[in-house]
């Protein structure tokens, strides 16, 4: 008869695990973009909160240019602006 085999032997199990034992850090993960992609799963909450994350970041940053743009603008039609009676 066979001997009987338990699954902690089939798998390398931890003895304790803890909240952040499964977590991927992301920042991490940048020397090894192969195996972070090939073990990070995507789920559609993640994707949703990715996906509002980079609209907030790209609206602070157009709000931003804007403000860049108008404070130029300004600048430069004051430069051009005359200068006390007759001057530039």
């Amino acid at each position: 008869m066979a001997e009987p085999f338990r699954v902690k032997d089939l798998f390398s199990l931890p003895e304790h695990i803890r909240k952040g034992d499964f977590v991927i850090k992301l920042a991490e993960g940048i020397d090894d973009p192969k195996a972070t992609v090939a073990t990070y799963k995507v789920t559609p909450a993640l994707a949703d909160a990715f996906d509002r994350a980079l609209r907030l970041g790209l609206g602070a940053a157009r709000s931003q240019a804007e403000a860049i743009d108008d404070r130029v603008d300004r600048s430069c039609a004051s430069a051009r602006a005359p200068r006390g009676p007759g001057r530039w």
